[in-house]
């Protein structure tokens, strides 16, 4: 099956059940002690405000899959795709201040801003915004907009406008089935709010069942070799976490438009320390030379076994509930 029918383009939208707030300590965990007075303890699991403050990013779930995702980043993993769009633009384009085919800031916006495609450019349709996100947007300055090229946006886009896929095929995203999915020779992986997907996502060489609502996993080989033929693979997973006490509830939230909508309302930012909930994944790697799963702690030490058994073409396990990452080897 192909990305394109893993990312299911026929979508209908689906709603993703929401998780409840932090209430049942067996299923989460906790990455520090109870927060004591604000002397000993700060209040936040920021570590300094009582609130969440401004940019803060250091959260489990998201400062904890960076080792995979810098390695994704900067190990040449994903192939750089065809251009999307190379558009050429003349001088006059720029001094009268007309709009390019694709905006990339809201101060070009061509609902908004005055101006107009290049006459002279034989692109007639300016592109949506998904386009960064199937391959390079590329802008020559001082030519002839005549030379103007880019892909169909059905090269790219689904036709509801929900699915997007790179040019190379090896990553998509379809926000109405809330599901991302990167499928390359050696890296595979997944982010979705599995309560809309019980049968699971699958990549080439991955099956990924889960019973969080929401999570990634990520697999990575570390030899050069395909992940069907690697003899040493890291893998990482990453569910939800909010700080202890955070707590929200329904509420109907008026638009800018008018128009009300149905969302949430957060009602406590809660305190120190965060709560991280428990992996709930099983895997299935189509790799039958892998002959060991080690579990490994924040620094990626090892820190215990983990079990596996074979299938038809290689192997199912169940990740650690309280492992950010583990190491896979074999031949």
């Amino acid at each position: 099956m192909s990305l394109l029918e893993r990312l299911n383009l026929s979508t209908t939208a689906i709603r993703a059940s929401r998780s409840k707030p932090v209430q049942d300590s067996q299923n989460v965990n906790s990455t520090g002690p109870e927060a004591g007075s604000r002397r000993s303890q700060p209040q936040s699991a920021n570590g300094f405000l009582d609130s969440q403050a401004k940019w803060e990013f250091a959260s489990p779930d998201v400062l904890g899959a960076f080792p995979g995702a810098a390695l994704l980043y900067r190990g040449d993993y994903l192939r750089r795709g065809e251009a999307v769009l190379e558009e050429h633009r003349s001088a006059e384009d720029l001094w009268m201040r007309r709009t390019p085919l694709v905006g990339e800031a809201p101060s070009w916006d061509p609902n908004r801003d005055a101006g107009d495609v290049a006459a002279a450019s034989p692109v007639r349709t300016a592109l949506p915004s998904a386009a960064f996100l199937a391959g390079p947007v590329q802008v020559v300055f001082d030519s002839d907009a005549s030379k103007t090229r880019a892909l169909p946006t059905e090269s790219f886009l689904s036709a509801d406008g929900a699915a997007v896929w790179s040019t190379t095929g090896e990553i998509g995203l379809n926000s109405a089935a809330r599901v991302a999915v990167i499928d390359a020779p050696r890296a595979q992986g997944a982010a979705a709010f599995f309560a809309s997907h019980p049968e699971g996502i699958s990549t080439s060489a991955l099956s990924i069942r889960s019973g969080n609502d929401y999570g990634t996993i990520l697999a990575l080989s570390l030899d050069d070799r395909t992940l069907r033929e690697s003899g040493k693979i890291f893998m990482q997973a990453v569910t939800r976490a909010r700080p202890t006490g955070w707590t929200e509830e329904p509420a109907e939230i008026k638009l800018s438009t008018g128009e009300v909508v149905s969302g949430w309302r957060i009602t406590s930012h809660g305190r120190a320390p965060w709560q991280v909930w428990k992996n709930d994944f099983t895997i299935e790697l189509a790799n039958p030379g892998i002959s060991r799963i080690v579990a490994l702690d924040e620094n990626h030490m090892p820190a215990g076994e983990v079990a596996f058994e074979r299938t038809g073409n290689g192997i199912r396990f169940r990740f650690p509930e309280e492992a950010l990452y583990i190491m896979l080897t074999g031949e």
